[in-house]
């Protein structure tokens, strides 16, 4: 905890130091900074997690699909009968 303490008393002492009429352009820096860290952070979780999948599932579905006639026919239902 004391090292995200520091880091933020040295993002406070930065801004001290901007002189009152930049603090305005400086607060709208920030904050889009802010949502683009947010995006990557999210980006970033998206693709391990698409990553993960691949490995944990390396067979794509298509390769995998029956048609429901395929399978009608495998447990011997006439799809016409039904």
């Amino acid at each position: 905890m004391e090292a995200n303490t520091n880091q933020k008393q040295r993002c406070i002492n930065i801004i001290e130091r901007f002189p009152e009429e930049q603090l305005s352009m400086l607060a709208d820096y920030l904050e889009n900074m802010r949502k683009m860290l947010d995006e990557a952070y999210d980006m970033a979780f998206c693709v391990s997690l698409a990553e993960l999948h691949k490995s944990y599932n390396p067979v794509h579905i298509e390769e995998d699909f029956s048609s429901i006639e395929d399978v009608a026919n495998r447990l011997g239902v006439n799809l016409n009968d039904v």
